[in-house]
């Protein structure tokens, strides 16, 4: 759950030399669009989700990632998810879900922001 989930935000990061900006924003572009076409198999959800378990896990080693999540928590939602139903809700993600949510979010028009020497088409 995202402080900003109502805005309906998205962000993809990526570098590359300015000359590759064109080829890079049509790839992510290719890339959502084969997402919410045809999800993600099994093994890539995998995947992920033991990468967002682990980054989670692994912030809770930060004083200030914890007081952020409690602060956060109490502001937005006026509770906090203890940990262990936030990792359970992480895992409850299916590739269903995924199609879902990407066929919703990528089938709205997008805007690109460049930091670079040239602006991308």
């Amino acid at each position: 759950l995202s402080q900003h989930g109502d805005t309906g935000a998205l962000s993809v990061h990526c570098a590359t030399h300015s000359e590759q900006g064109d080829q890079l924003v049509g790839l992510i572009c290719h890339l959502a669009g084969e997402m919410a076409a045809h999800g993600i198999d099994r093994e890539a959800l995998e995947r992920v989700k033991g990468a967002v378990r682990g980054g989670v896990v692994m912030a809770m080693e930060s004083v200030t990632a914890r007081m952020t999540r409690l602060g956060g928590g109490e502001t937005t939602l006026g509770l906090v998810t203890p940990l262990g139903e936030y990792l359970e809700r992480i895992e409850a993600v299916t590739c269903d879900d995924v199609q879902r949510v990407a066929t919703e979010v990528f089938a709205s028009p997008c805007s690109v922001s460049v930091v670079g020497p040239r602006d991308i088409a």
